[in-house]
């Protein structure tokens, strides 16, 4: 069955007035068997379709610099994106720009309990470490899938990546938009409390430095990749938010540092506050009124027990202007 792809094409440079224009072809292939993949090249409105040999072409180019990218179309689950190329097309030229792409790594497991009982819905990807605001940490990498009703899972990954694979037991997309009272009303005792289940990594670790990293090749089949949920103590923590003036009702978000977002809500007009149903980990608490330009943060650890009388001050905040200046000499090409 031929895979349908297309290449998006993106002008960066003005087109010189008056200069002849030129014509860019290629081939498409997949980069392991060197198997020609049918598809389309884009420009703007314009497309020309990949031939049953994976070539295309496209005449009467403006001379300019152009980004070129090859990515498989929705439904082809075999191929992944090619690497973003740059290259300039100068008056008359007739370039060749092959591209080759990388089949994907398919990932099988389950997703089990501490009974070892299968769980639906659950959401696997994988995490990789990365640069994020400054600091290197465990970034979502692969695209999410759910777990379907016998806890079984199939997650495509890019090759030559070393992934721990994660199992988020909620949606993230849904959670984000998911707001909590001001003031829970889960029970106070923590004896009462049911736990909560908590991202687990593979094969049953808390944290994913303790999860086990696996690396994937182009086309390869990894099976019985299983991750065992686990589950904590439910905490929560109270406290007040307050303003130049005193406690206001400001917009507030957990965030834990890992896993990112926790909760998000309003506080009371007194400024109280109560969020429950989190586990041990390190946190910010931030509090904020973009109206009023108000924000304010503060960090919170938490380990076997509730955090009592969390206070957040919020202070003015101004818009500030200004410009990025990069030492040393430009980069080819200019970044935009």
């Amino acid at each position: 069955m031929e895979l349908l792809r297309t290449l998006y094409l993106l002008a960066l440079v003005t087109p010189v007035a008056l200069a002849q224009n030129g014509s860019i072809s290629g081939t498409i292939t997949d980069s392991v068997t060197g198997a020609p993949l049918a598809g389309g090249v884009g420009l703007g409105d314009k497309t020309v379709f990949a031939d049953e040999r994976g070539h295309y072409k496209i005449d009467d180019l403006p001379p300019a610099q152009y980004r070129w990218s090859a990515v498989p179309l929705q439904g082809d689950r075999g191929h992944g994106d090619s690497p973003l190329r740059v290259i300039t097309l100068h008056p008359g030229e007739a370039l060749t720009v092959d591209f080759q792409l990388e089949p994907l790594a398919h990932i099988y497991g389950k997703v089990l309990d501490r009974d070892d009982k299968p769980v639906a819905g659950v959401q696997v990807r994988g995490v990789m470490l990365a640069y994020w605001d400054g600091n290197l940490q465990y970034q979502m990498e692969s695209p999410r899938v759910p777990t379907n009703q016998h806890g079984e899972y199939e997650l495509l990954a890019s090759p030559a990546l070393s992934y721990v694979l994660a199992a988020t037991p909620f949606d993230w997309s849904a959670f984000r938009s998911r707001r909590v009272p001001a003031v829970s009303t889960v029970a106070e005792d923590p004896k009462d409390r049911r736990p909560v289940d908590v991202p687990s990594y593979y094969p049953d670790a808390l944290q994913p430095e303790s999860g086990i990293t696996i690396t994937v090749r182009p086309g390869e089949t990894v099976e019985h990749m299983d991750i065992h949920l686990r589950r904590m103590a439910s905490l929560c923590v109270d406290g007040k938010l307050v303003g130049p003036g005193g406690p206001v009702a400001l917009e507030f978000s957990l965030v834990r540092k890992v896993a990112r977002l926790a909760a998000v809500g309003k506080a009371g007009a007194d400024g109280e506050f109560r969020i429950c149903d989190v586990y041990s980990g390190e946190y910010q608490l931030q509090a904020a009124d973009p109206q009023a330009h108000l924000f304010g943060v503060t960090d919170i650890v938490l380990s076997d027990e509730d955090a009592h009388n969390v206070r957040v001050e919020a202070s003015n905040w101004r818009e500030t202007a200004g410009e990025v200046v990069l030492e040393g000499p430009q980069p080819e090409p200019p970044l935009s």
